[in-house]
């Protein structure tokens, strides 16, 4: 039995060494699949929080990876740049790698798809402009 690819939207957001922190972002996703889409980079302004702005950039690649192991990959890419995991929700970010569509999949636990691209013009914008291509 073959596994059917799945579309996977991503998103890359940092405000802390952003350029460094997404570039090597780019790179691991790179090194880890195949026919990747990228946006371009979206610059926006701390939420919740005062800080330096964001940079944001969309991610789409088709996978057969399940969720759950996928989210586990973006964790470990996370942690190799040096994402800090004991700061509030609102703060501060050194990377942060984002499921928000998981193929048609609703999986609640995994809060896919995300909320956030009803919320943040900065999880929406670099969808729209990559599910376009």
């Amino acid at each position: 039995m073959t596994t059917k690819n799945t579309f996977v939207h991503i998103n890359i957001g940092s405000n802390s060494n952003k350029e460094k922190n997404i570039a090597k972002a780019i790179e691991l996703l790179q090194n880890k699949f195949e026919n990747i889409k990228f946006s371009k980079i979206y610059k926006s302004k701390a939420v919740g929080f005062e800080g330096e702005d964001f940079f944001n950039v969309g991610v789409n690649l088709s996978t057969t990876i399940p969720a759950i192991d996928l989210a586990e990959i973006l964790k470990n890419i996370e942690d190799e740049i040096g994402r800090t995991r004991n700061k509030p929700k609102f703060s501060d970010r050194e990377i942060d790698l984002d499921i928000i569509f998981y193929g048609d999949k609703i999986i609640k636990e995994m809060n896919i798809p995300r909320d956030d691209i009803l919320k943040y013009q900065f999880v929406l914008t670099p969808f729209m402009e990559i599910a376009l291509l």
